[in-house]
């Protein structure tokens, strides 16, 4: 783990509270989730017929899970707003890495713009310490199609 990972989870660990208590997990109620069929497994337990319409194979052989039809957040979200697979080593890596995302070969990050934090301007001490690491910090709008960029470096 770099300097550039460090300061993102100082980052994300810094919003756990308001992620909980104030925002209730948004980004956990709302979106699309998109991750390998191991790690669907993973994120839909045993609730897969549940949640069947809301799977849907990509071109790339990537799943992706439509969060909040029905009032259907996250099935591994739990009543108190916490992730009941945190700790699990094969939760997908864009849970992990929400709402910093980290491109170390191109020195840039992107901060989800569905993320009330980001929204608020909770993470900018951490950005500012990315920029002092030569980071550009990308805006939305200097992206295509944010749902076709691969975010993560697996």
């Amino acid at each position: 783990m770099d300097k550039a990972d460090k300061i993102a989870n100082e980052g994300r660990k810094s919003i756990s509270s308001y992620c909980i208590n104030d925002c209730k997990s948004y980004c956990c109620r709302k979106g699309y989730l998109v991750m390998s069929k191991k790690q669907l497994d993973v994120v839909v337990n045993n609730k897969k017929e549940e949640y069947k319409n809301e799977i849907k194979e990509l071109k790339n052989g990537k799943m992706s899970l439509f969060l909040g039809s029905s009032g259907k957040p996250c099935p591994s979200l739990r009543e108190d707003f916490k992730c009941g697979i945190h700790s699990n080593p094969e939760r997908p890596k864009v849970c992990g890495d929400f709402p910093i995302f980290l491109r170390k070969e191109s020195k840039t990050v992107l901060l989800s713009p569905r993320c009330l934090a980001v929204k608020n301007n909770l993470l900018y001490p951490y950005v500012k310490k990315l920029q002092l690491e030569g980071y550009k910090v990308l805006k939305v709008d200097e992206l295509p199609d944010i749902s076709t960029i691969n975010f993560s470096d697996k």
